[in-house]
């Protein structure tokens, strides 16, 4: 998943019709894992609890994450398509984190 760290919180996307929307929705409790590209046995896992945001607050959060992984030109409009998917930003805010390197 495509992601950005606000400095307290991890923001990721998703569309209400995705299974871990669903699981979050009834377990808040998350763990993601943040390998490194060329080395995959250099990682990050956290685990915490997730809030959902599922009102029009998600769409500057959504630039953000978009605006980490492709081209600026492209942003507007991959987020014109988004706001017909149903879309969420789930926060997950650390509660433990492991590095690994």
């Amino acid at each position: 998943n495509w992601f950005v760290y606000d400095g307290d919180r991890i923001a990721m996307s998703t569309t209400k019709d995705r299974v871990k929307y669903r699981n979050l929705s009834r377990d808040p409790r998350m763990t993601v894992c943040i390998a490194a590209e060329l080395m995959a046995s250099d990682y990050v896992s956290i685990s915490g609890s997730v809030s959902i945001s599922e009102d029009d607050s998600i769409w500057p959060v959504t630039r953000r994450i978009i605006g980490r992984y492709m081209p600026d030109d492209n942003v507007d409009g991959m987020i014109e398509r988004m706001k017909t998917e149903g879309r969420v930003i789930l926060w997950l805010t650390p509660e433990n984190v492991v590095f690994r390197s």
